[in-house]
């Protein structure tokens, strides 16, 4: 379990600073800039812009990372409140007001309504090193008791509850966890992290994903060139390396 931090501050002048905190100064993106009314909410996104939750308009705003310059808007949400990537550029938002957590690929288009029940007021959305997704809770209401909640990374669905009151912001920390990674040629699986993984051209598989859990098919086993085919150019790769391994 990583650590869970939650904090109880909040700020609704609509302005960001250069620290990705809400604040009165050092700001990167001016007040009411692209329409931006009542942030809480803001993230670096994986192409290093600034994304803003901007609630009472109910939109994601862009604006460039360096200039801090309005770019668009990225998404329409009900009520946002926090948002926060994914490694692989998913965007996850939580909803103040219906207690939603909604998904939008990385190029932005929407995936739906990721958690499997509200947890109206959601607030602070941060994922874990473990791949799930913790949303802080603000108060008791409709039969959830404020603090965090930890939903599954890719079903959506909720696994536990840590009670705090009046949790706000939420930012988990904690050690790498490795998940299993198909090789490059599929042959063999190895517990890895996902940026080892993808760095040597394998298939991450997920989070805490043991090996014996999965199947890696390969769909030409020998095919040493990646042409698709296991011909004479395959071994003649293999007599050129021939001999002892360095």
């Amino acid at each position: 379990m990583p650590t869970i931090a939650l904090s109880f501050y909040n700020h609704d002048d609509g302005e960001v600073d250069d620290d990705g905190k809400v604040d009165d100064d050092g700001e990167v993106v001016a007040a009411g800039s692209g329409g931006l009314s009542v942030c809480f909410g803001v993230d670096i996104g994986p192409n290093n812009n600034v994304f803003a939750c901007s609630q009472t308009t109910n939109q994601i705003i862009q604006y460039d990372g360096i200039t801090g310059d309005f770019i668009g808007i990225y998404a329409s949400v009900p009520s946002p409140y926090d948002l926060t990537f994914s490694p692989d550029g998913t965007l996850f938002v939580a909803t103040y007001y219906d207690g939603n957590i909604y998904k939008f690929a990385s190029d932005g288009s929407p995936l739906g309504q990721f958690n499997d029940i509200n947890i109206s007021p959601a607030r602070g959305i941060d994922i874990g090193t473990d791949g799930d997704v913790y949303v802080a809770c603000w108060d008791d209401h409709a039969g959830f008791i404020a603090g965090a909640y930890r939903f599954d990374g890719i079903t959506g669905e909720l696994k536990e509850s840590l009670p705090q009151p009046s949790a706000i912001f939420c930012c988990v920390n904690g050690e790498p966890t490795l998940g299993a990674c198909c090789t490059n040629n599929q042959a063999s699986c190895v517990m890895s992290t996902q940026t080892d993984c993808e760095y040597f051209g394998g298939n991450f598989q997920g989070y805490s994903v043991e090996c014996v859990d999965v199947s890696c098919q390969t769909s030409c086993l020998g095919d040493v060139t990646g042409d698709g085919q296991v011909d004479v150019s395959d071994i003649l790769v293999i007599i050129a390396v021939w001999g002892a391994c360095p």
